[in-house]
């Protein structure tokens, strides 16, 4: 584990799994640790108790503090928990603020270029989430969870970036650049978005948060779910995934009939920029988020809905 892992996450694992018999449903035995699972935001460990009949398993997942980033663990709780009785998420075993422990779930990873057929199925899935309705009863200190407003969302980044920057001399963001991203995140600022009534959004919905078999889909990590605008999470999905024309219009079409792709247009230019800034804040690479904001590093697929760079389009 040593190898896996640093001494104060050693440390961190070894306290969450000591609650193993306060897990709901229980486990018969105590979990050992089995593999370190991805996951970009937070420390995923795959743990099993042998039984006598089927080994038990589940996910216990190391929070990071990720608060100045969206982050709602709470909020986060309530709509997973939603899910889960909707039959579209895993289950919570057990939940603190430091860390979680939710059911194993198999499945493969959405990947367009093979299961393209699957669109369908997760325009439903998205959907279907969209419908849902989670009490936050359980979690009265957190209050109600605000609506994300996603270009109120890509102010915040930026200036998260900004300040990061200064932290970071390799990746600062030097006055001509500075005026270049600057520009590039005004536009985007600009963009007219549609008035909707907020929904439930997961608002990460890329390719390594979608579990498909032949029986199911299931959705994981709801770090950043709140309610939210449903074309920006549509334009996530899209984006994430790096879907071409017919594939995001199949997907739009299982959502809603008569959906078109200019509508999400907007909302996927918005998207690219906080993306990109994501990155940054994890990287402190300036010359890669210069690149992804002028759409140098999007995929031909993507380039197709969004477009020429914004820059251009001044």
């Amino acid at each position: 584990m040593a190898t896996t892992l640093s001494a104060a996450d050693t440390g961190r694992l070894n306290q969450a799994l000591a609650t193993w018999r306060q897990w709901s449903p229980a486990f018969n035995s105590a979990p050992q640790w089995q593999a370190k699972l991805g996951g970009l935001s937070n420390i995923n460990i795959l743990v099993t108790a042998a039984t006598a009949g089927a080994d038990r398993q589940a996910v216990v997942r190391l929070h990071n503090n990720n608060a100045h980033l969206g982050v709602n663990r709470h909020t986060e709780r309530s709509i997973q928990a939603c899910a889960a009785q909707a039959g579209i998420a895993p289950a919570w075993l057990y939940w603190q603020q430091e860390f979680s422990v939710v059911e194993y779930v198999t499945g493969a990873h959405f990947c367009p270029g093979q299961d393209h057929r699957q669109l369908t199925s997760i325009g439903h899935c998205i959907y279907a989430i969209h419908q849902l309705s989670p009490s936050q009863g359980d979690a009265p200190a957190a209050g109600p969870a605000s609506a994300l407003d996603p270009q109120q969302h890509l102010q915040h980044y930026w200036q998260l970036a900004l300040h990061a920057g200064a932290t970071k001399p390799a990746g600062a963001l030097h006055a001509r650049r500075h005026r270049q991203l600057q520009a590039e995140i005004e536009v985007r600022l600009a963009l007219a978005l549609e008035r909707q009534t907020p929904v439930w959004c997961h608002n990460d919905l890329s390719g390594a948060n979608l579990l498909l078999d032949d029986q199911r889909l299931m959705v994981i990590d709801w770090e950043y779910s709140s309610p939210g605008q449903a074309l920006f999470d549509l334009a996530v999905c899209i984006h994430s995934n790096r879907l071409n024309k017919q594939q995001a219009t199949t997907l739009l079409g299982a959502y809603a009939e008569g959906l078109a792709l200019q509508q999400v247009r907007p909302y996927l230019q918005v998207y690219a920029a906080i993306e990109a800034l994501w990155f940054y804040l994890q990287n402190g690479n300036a010359a890669q988020l210069q690149a992804r904001l002028t759409n140098r590093m999007l995929t031909n697929a993507g380039s197709e809905l969004i477009g020429t760079s914004p820059a251009s389009t001044k």
